[in-house]
C-alpha cells in the first residue's frame, strides 16, 4: 500500500506522487458535504452563550423594572 503524502509534504518536497490528482479526486468524492452540513447546522445552538446570557439579563432587568412600575403606579 502506497503510503500518502499530504500537501504540505508534496510542496516541500517538490516531489508529488504520480496519482497526486486521482487519490485528491477520490478523497474529495468520499466526503458528503451536504450530510456533514447539515448535521453540523443541527448540533450547532440556536444562538451563541455570550448573547444567551445578554438576553437573559435584559430579561431580568425588564422584569424588575415592571415589578417596580407595578408597585409605584398601580399599588401605592
Amino acid at each position: 500500500m502506497e503510503e500518502e503524502k499530504s500537501l504540505i509534504d508534496t510542496l516541500l518536497n517538490d516531489t508529488p506522487p504520480d496519482n497526486y490528482l486521482k487519490q485528491e479526486a477520490h478523497q474529495l468524492k468520499e466526503i458528503d458535504v451536504d450530510e456533514r452540513s447539515e448535521q453540523e447546522e443541527s448540533d450547532r445552538p440556536l444562538l451563541p452563550p455570550e448573547m444567551m446570557t445578554v438576553i437573559m439579563i435584559a430579561g431580568l432587568i425588564g422584569g424588575m423594572m415592571l415589578v417596580v412600575y407595578t408597585l409605584i403606579f398601580w399599588v401605592f
